[in-house]
């Protein structure tokens, strides 16, 4: 086998192992939202799968740095980064459904977020340690 082979084979498993936890999810039987809050997730659960891998493949695995070489291995790194951190900047803009707080009157049967300042400060905690992490990778 050439190196061209081995690229387009580790780079099917490297997808398909980002793609798992989207597929399983897709196996099991939830209620349906809207589709675009079915993508914002979809985006969340790439996202940070991606993140996952990346720290796996942050230790500079010998055994894929030596097979495929360290500038592949470090190029689909960079590419994979990049590619979370858009899903994961982009993700929380594009729920579909109200945000109206728990507390206002409204109909029973109307859907929303239920952003609570708990939820709130969490999804900002997240931003700031993803921006945190971001700024430990860039090299100056």
């Amino acid at each position: 086998m050439t190196i061209n082979v081995l690229s387009y084979i580790s780079l099917l498993i490297y997808l398909s192992l980002v793609l798992l936890p989207l597929g399983i999810s897709m196996g099991l039987s939830l209620p349906n939202r809207p589709w675009l809050d079915e993508f914002s997730s979809g985006l969340a659960m790439i996202g940070f799968n991606i993140v996952l891998i990346e720290f796996w493949l942050s230790g500079r695995v010998k055994l894929l740095s030596k097979v495929l070489g360290i500038d592949w291995v470090l190029q689909v790194h960079q590419l994979f980064a990049r590619t979370a951190l858009v899903f994961l900047l982009v993700h929380p803009f594009m729920y579909t459904l109200p945000s109206q707080p728990v507390w206002m009157m409204g109909a029973s049967h109307q859907n929303f977020l239920g952003l609570t300042l708990t939820s709130g400060l969490t999804g900002m905690l997240s931003l700031f340690a993803l921006i945190f992490m971001i700024g430990l990778s860039v090299q100056l």
